[in-house]
């Protein structure tokens, strides 16, 4: 977590947010290909991914977010935006225990969590596309 903000100075909110989604889709495929054979090796790789995406993505409202948005706008929009990683956040329990109750099982909830990571990157980079910040440098 310490080191988050010199790698967001250095990527820039676009390389950031996509390093960030694409190591949380990772640790989905990791958990959906090797899931039902846990080997060492295997599993440490899931905890780093994991661990990687993470405290990466629990700044992204934040450092992102002001980057992206500007101070005054993100001040603007910071709690609908925490409305809606809270709103998230909450509906990871009972969406998960809709697949754990399928014959879908784990891997059925690895699968939505890897999608929505994907289009979760895929919102987040159409917004840094389309942000005021990047429209005012140009």
């Amino acid at each position: 977590m310490l080191g988050v903000g010199a790698a967001f100075n250095k990527l820039g909110p676009a390389v950031f947010s996509a390093c960030t989604c694409i190591a949380f889709s990772i640790c989905m495929v990791l958990l959906i290909v090797y899931g039902s054979t846990p080997t060492t090796t295997i599993m440490i790789l899931t905890v780093v991914f994991g661990a990687l995406a993470y405290p990466l993505s629990a700044s992204i409202p934040s450092i992102v977010g002001q980057s992206v948005f500007g101070p005054k706008e993100f001040s603007a929009i910071s709690a609908t935006l925490m409305t809606g990683v809270y709103l998230g956040q909450a509906l990871y329990a009972p969406v998960m225990s809709i697949f754990l109750s399928s014959s879908a099982g784990f891997e059925g909830g690895w699968k939505f969590l890897c999608g929505t990571g994907i289009a979760t990157m895929i919102l987040l980079l159409l917004s840094i596309t389309t942000s005021p910040m990047k429209k005012a440098r140009v």
